[in-house]
């Protein structure tokens, strides 16, 4: 209940119960800790109180508590190591019996874990937790019976609007297994590319994406139809949400994989091609098909239910039309999508308050170059002038309509909102004058914050 809160005060009769009796809501997550605490000083040990510490650790990560977001994901698993979650329970049931569903249930446990523990790390740069082991339970989901569910959107339409959701299917065990095959390769791209206690060797570097550039490719391809989403060929509304977060989370991992070689001085491959050349056409690639999937996000669902990652993802590739327009200030189409990317994540932070202090440093980084976000107009302008942005170069360029009472898209009944991005994803976003000036430049961290903050 807790946990729900910000979703139900978006409706406006459930928001008015919550501040009348509920304090606002903040009761549920008071007596989730009380009774928390009292298991534990119980020396209780359950599966529900892993759920529950887990729960807690996203939730104050989204707040920008990271601290507490550290510690309780920290005591997660812990108890989780102690009820012997981490080991397989068919090949290693131990003395307690268990039956299939307590099988089940561990294994999504662990794995669930072990997909937070890697955003978790990567988000505040720590060292994973969790690892993979001979011992661990197998990527395996015997009950796959969530996968042909009907799926429908949780809470209220967006501005309180009636609306048919068309009929869709949740996919959720092939998503579920799907994402944790993507966080095992992420594994590998943290521990070789962003590790925060040694820094990695360049030889370390090149390894990694020799290695996990195909295995990325790999699981794209592997990545069922039905679950794609193809950036050149979205639908008018969007589907379930979170085929958005894998979607979104794949773009992110291969920029997160391949930003690290594009400031840096690579020898030159054959015929005279730059490696880097089609790292930084990747980046920009994966970086526009976020915001335009976030674009399809915003208008199906509006930002109002964006999750953390997917946030997260929006700033991952803010960062690299940043570095764009620092090599090439006069490149519009980059600006154009920064800006976008700002705009809407100064939008987000009032639902995910930790985005502010990412965006801060993409400002800070603008200012250098005489440009800064104007907060009351919500785009990007020029410091001297404090006007918005070469205008000539912003006529494609049409943010998403709160609310609006026309069609907001006349090719579908089901889009919500205007769409923002065009349709050029390819190599043309990336200027030829950019490879070289890109080099020698400091991308901004790929942190949230860290534990020092």
């Amino acid at each position: 209940m807790s946990h729900s809160v910000n979703w139900g005060r978006n409706d406006p009769s459930t928001r008015r119960l919550l501040d009348e009796h509920y304090g606002g809501g903040e009761i549920f997550g008071k007596h989730a800790r009380s009774m928390l605490f009292e298991d534990l000083n119980r020396g209780a040990c359950t599966i529900p109180m892993v759920q529950t510490l887990l729960l807690l650790s996203a939730e104050e990560c989204a707040f920008g508590n990271t601290r507490q977001a550290w510690a309780y994901s920290g005591m997660a698993f812990r108890v989780m190591d102690h009820l012997g979650v981490c080991f397989d329970g068919q090949r290693y049931p131990g003395s307690v019996p268990l039956n299939e569903e307590d099988v089940e249930i561990r294994r999504r446990i662990f794995w669930s874990s072990f997909y937070w523990d890697k955003m978790l790390s990567l988000y505040m740069g720590r060292m994973p937790t969790l690892h993979l082991t001979p011992a661990s339970p197998p990527l395996v989901m015997y009950d796959d019976s969530a996968e042909n569910e009907p799926w429908e959107p949780f809470g209220m339409p967006p501005d309180g609007r009636s609306w048919n959701y068309p009929p869709a299917t949740a996919h959720s065990a092939t998503c579920f297994i799907a994402m944790i095959r993507l966080s095992l390769i992420f594994n590998e791209i943290l521990l070789h590319m962003y590790n925060p206690v040694i820094p990695n060797t360049e030889a370390e570097m090149l390894e990694c994406v020799a290695t996990q550039g195909p295995a990325l490719e790999k699981w794209w391809d592997d990545f069922p139809p039905y679950l794609k989403m193809e950036v050149a060929h979205l639908p008018a509304i969007g589907p379930p949400t979170h085929l958005f977060t894998s979607n979104c989370i794949f773009h992110t991992y291969k920029i997160l994989l391949f930003r690290p070689m594009l400031t840096r001085q690579c020898e030159t491959g054959i015929d005279d091609q730059l490696p880097w050349n089609s790292y930084l056409v990747s980046c920009v690639t994966s970086a526009t098909a976020t915001i335009a999937i976030f674009d399809l996000f915003a208008r199906t669902y509006s930002i109002k239910y964006c999750a953390l990652s997917i946030s997260y993802s929006m700033y991952i590739a803010a960062s690299i039309f940043l570095l764009q327009v620092q090599a090439l200030p006069s490149d519009s189409q980059a600006i154009r999508r920064l800006d976008y990317c700002l705009h809407m994540l100064h939008r987000v932070m009032v639902f995910n308050p930790i985005i502010g202090r990412s965006t801060d440093l993409i400002l800070k980084q603008l200012i250098m170059i005489g440009i800064t976000f104007d907060r009351s107009l919500g785009c990007l302008v020029e410091t001297a002038s404090r006007r918005p942005l070469a205008p000539e170069n912003m006529q494609l360029y049409q943010r998403p309509l709160e609310s609006t009472t026309e069609p907001a898209a006349q090719a579908s009944t089901h889009a919500l909102f205007y769409s923002t991005i065009g349709d050029d994803f390819g190599t043309e976003a990336v200027h030829p004058n950019v490879y070289q000036a890109m080099v020698g430049l400091e991308p901004v961290t790929v942190r949230f914050c860290t534990l020092d903050d």
